[in-house]
């Protein structure tokens, strides 16, 4: 029985990531930890009645506390970290090698929390064991929505993905540690794209696209992700790549986030705290309907000898579950295939065909035009 502890697993996507586990997997052992007991042992209270059969319960884990983890770690095979612990990311990461356990991740991405993964390669690889990391929906599903679009080419040349991110943020409880990684994703923000055979500065801010119903045309901004890094090596006819999010609202787009660029550069994360404190404020006072995530790929290339453009799309109405659904369609393929050794990102690490269409099994919706 493969023994899988969640820390947060009580929280937004810790949840739903333990949802669709125990909904797709037999024989495993699944433990909700945190810090907060009583959340943990109500979260699994409503998975039990979800999943009357199931092997699940809780634990109290303090990630700042060095026995609380070899404690848990020692009791586990594969530790998820759904929680906000940028801070003890790097504990997290020894303690999971000092006591030969896996680890996935589907915290937000930085280049500290990958260099220092990167770091730690060798022994991760010496010790048999599979570290993944930038799991979820973005970090985690580009660069593999890339690889999934070439395999309907002869020929792939150009690939553009778009994400429009419209949640209802009211009835989600964002936890103070969760809005300063918000924040802190900024300090490493990259536009570059793929272009001209190397990885340039976009010369534009902003890029029109069209979403189509109910969002119609969006502003878009350039943003690079580390999983994408490595793509035009594996895929040699790609000309052009890049990837454009949109914002959340518009006082968060034209106010809340240009006073983060600012402030950001000057204070660093001294002021993390006042500037998470803003941006939650903005998400739930002005988002608006028509709520929804949507990744699409735009590419183009040759098919049967002629140019052609295919768009294919992913679609949930609920970021948490979009966030959970590809972690866990990672996860199968981690506990099903033959383990594989070393630090990967998610996007790289899955096989894409079996990805998707597990992901649309749990609930996204795909569809290409």
């Amino acid at each position: 029985m493969k023994r899988i502890t969640i820390l947060g697993g009580y929280g937004n996507a810790g949840y739903w990531t333990a949802f669709y586990l125990l909904r797709n997997t037999e024989g495993i052992e699944l433990i909700l930890a945190g810090r907060n007991y009583n959340k943990a042992e109500f979260a699994c209270e409503k998975l039990k009645n979800e999943f009357p059969n199931s092997s699940i319960k809780p634990m109290l884990l303090d990630a700042s506390d060095q026995d609380s983890l070899n404690q848990a770690f020692s009791q586990t095979d594969l530790i998820i970290v759904a929680s906000s612990t940028m801070q003890y990311q790097q504990q997290i990461i020894d303690c999971a090698i000092e006591n030969n356990i896996d680890y996935f991740d589907i915290n937000l991405s930085s280049k500290e929390k990958i260099t220092y993964l990167k770091s730690k390669e060798k022994i991760i690889k010496e010790r048999n064991l599979c570290f993944i990391t930038d799991g979820g929906f973005h970090p985690g599903v580009p660069g593999a929505l890339i690889q999934y679009a070439k395999n309907r080419f002869d020929t792939i040349e150009t690939a553009e993905i778009y994400s429009a991110i419209k949640i209802d943020w009211k009835p989600l409880d964002i936890g103070k540690d969760t809005a300063k990684e918000m924040i802190l994703e900024f300090k490493d923000y990259n536009a570059d794209i793929y272009k001209d055979g190397e990885w340039q500065k976009s010369k534009s801010m902003y890029k029109k696209h069209q979403f189509g119903e109910p969002w119609g045309k969006m502003n878009t901004t350039p943003m690079f992700l580390e999983e994408l890094r490595t793509i035009p090596e594996e895929i040699k006819s790609l000309k052009e790549i890049g990837f454009y999010v949109s914002g959340f609202n518009w006082f968060t787009d034209s106010i809340v986030f240009p006073l983060i660029f600012i402030l950001l550069p000057i204070f660093g994360k001294t002021i993390t705290g006042f500037l998470g404190a803003i941006l939650k404020w903005s998400l739930y006072k002005f988002s608006k309907p028509p709520f929804g995530l949507i990744l699409e790929v735009v590419a183009s290339g040759i098919i049967d000898g002629k140019p052609e453009e295919k768009t294919i799309s992913l679609f949930h109405e609920d970021g948490y579950i979009f966030t959970a659904i590809p972690a866990v369609a990672c996860v199968l393929q981690y506990i099903n295939l033959e383990k594989k050794p070393g630090v990967f990102l998610q996007a790289n690490f899955v096989e894409p065909e079996s990805f998707f269409t597990d992901m649309v099994n749990m609930g996204v919706r795909l569809t290409s035009r």
